[in-house]
């Protein structure tokens, strides 16, 4: 079962930069990440402030194998700021990680509080993100946890 959502995962991965164009009008966004995973990242702009965010790798913090970790972001507009030249967005969300290893499967939930800067030249965000949150379940058994976890990533605008 591992095998074949492994193989379903990188053919995905590997068949999206194809389908790509058909995002030239979307506000989707691919990239990586690093934190409390190794993790390739989406985004989808819903509108202006609010944005769907999956990502997939491979985890450290939780079980340490195969990680998912589906987020909503809200964009914090009136809390938008200027350093020099340079224009930060901050954000915030919740998530829901999720990761499948050795040891079985291991389910928390998390806030989200991030901060983006999206380069002038160039279709590339890069952001920072803190994950407070609370572990529901560890080796598929119900154990609570609080812990923090977070990341900094780099993320390629298509159709920009």
């Amino acid at each position: 079962m591992k095998k074949t959502f492994l193989i379903l995962v990188i053919t995905v991965l590997f068949a999206f930069p194809v389908t790509a164009n058909v995002f030239q009008d979307a506000d989707v966004s691919i990239g990586i990440g690093l934190g409390d995973s190794a993790h390739l990242t989406t985004r989808l702009d819903l509108d202006r402030t609010m944005s769907a965010v999956f990502n997939v790798g491979f985890g450290y913090g939780q079980a340490g194998g195969l990680y998912f970790r589906p987020q909503y972001q809200h964009a914090m507009s009136e809390l938008e700021f200027d350093i020099d030249i340079m224009r930060f967005y901050p954000y915030v969300g919740a998530a829901v990680p999720m990761a499948f290893g050795g040891d079985g499967f291991d389910l928390g939930v998390s806030g989200v509080a991030g901060l983006s800067y999206y380069f002038a030249n160039a279709p590339l965000e890069i952001y920072v993100e803190a994950l407070p949150g609370m572990r529901l379940m560890k080796a598929g058994e119900i154990n609570a946890g609080f812990g923090i976890g977070g990341g900094i990533g780099l993320r390629y605008i298509l159709g920009r």
